[in-house]
C-alpha cells in the first residue's frame, strides 16, 4: 500500500511541468519501473506508474531519460494489462516519447510496435487516437516504415478507418499516407 501513495505522489507531483524533470533527474524513474513490474497485478499502483510516465513523458528531455534508463519493458507490459486507465496512460507515454525526433530512428524495436498495433486496438478513443499518433510519428522514418509493414501494421490501421471515432479515422489516414510514401520512393 506504501507503494501506491509513493506513485501517486510522484503521479501527482509529475502534474507540474517544473517539476517533471528533477523527478527524473533524482531518480523517480527507478522505482516506477519496479513497481510497473510487479507480480500479481495491482491495479491501482500501476495506474499510478502508468499516470506518471505518461505525465514525465510530457518533457522532452524526459522523453529521451525515458527510452535511456529502459521505459520500454514496463510501457509494453504495461500496454497488455486490461485496463482503459491503465492503457491510455500507456498510450500517452508511447505518443510523447515518440514525437521526439531522437527517439524516431533505431529506438522502437518490434516489442514496442507490436504494442503499439495491441493499443490502436481499443474502444477507447484516447487511447486508439494516441498509439496510432505514435505510430504515425515512426512512419515519417523510412526504416521504420518498412518494419512497421513487415510487423503487420496494415490490418490495425485499416481496422482504425472504421472507427467510430473521426480521431481515429483521421490519425490512421495519416499513418497510411505515411506509408504509401515508401511505396513512391521505391519505384
Amino acid at each position: 500500500e506504501l507503494q501506491i501513495f509513493a506513485t501517486g505522489a510522484i503521479r501527482h507531483l509529475s502534474l507540474n511541468s517544473r517539476v517533471k524533470r528533477p523527478i527524473v533527474d533524482e531518480g523517480g524513474l527507478g522505482p516506477l519501473f519496479e513497481c510497473s513490474l510487479v507480480d500479481p497485478l495491482d491495479y491501482d499502483l500501476l495506474m499510478q506508474c502508468a499516470g506518471s510516465l505518461g505525465n514525465l513523458a510530457e518533457n522532452a528531455s524526459n522523453q529521451v531519460q525515458l527510452v535511456r534508463d529502459g521505459a520500454f519493458r514496463p510501457l509494453c507490459r504495461l500496454a497488455y494489462v486490461e485496463h482503459e486507465a491503465i492503457q491510455q496512460d500507456t498510450c500517452r507515454a508511447f505518443c510523447s516519447i515518440s514525437a521526439n525526433p531522437e527517439n524516431q530512428v533505431g529506438v522502437f524495436g518490434p516489442d514496442e510496435m507490436r504494442a503499439l498495433f495491441h493499443l490502436a486496438e481499443s474502444v477507447e478513443e484516447n487511447c486508439g487516437r494516441d498509439a496510432v499518433i505514435a505510430l504515425g510519428n515512426l512512419a515519417v522514418i523510412t526504416k521504420n516504415q518498412t518494419n512497421l509493414v513487415k510487423l503487420g501494421i496494415l490490418g490495425p490501421i485499416v481496422a482504425l478507418l472504421d472507427s467510430p471515432f473521426r480521431s481515429c479515422q483521421m490519425y490512421a489516414a495519416r499513418v497510411l499516407y505515411r506509408l504509401a510514401e515508401i511505396g513512391r520512393a521505391s519505384c
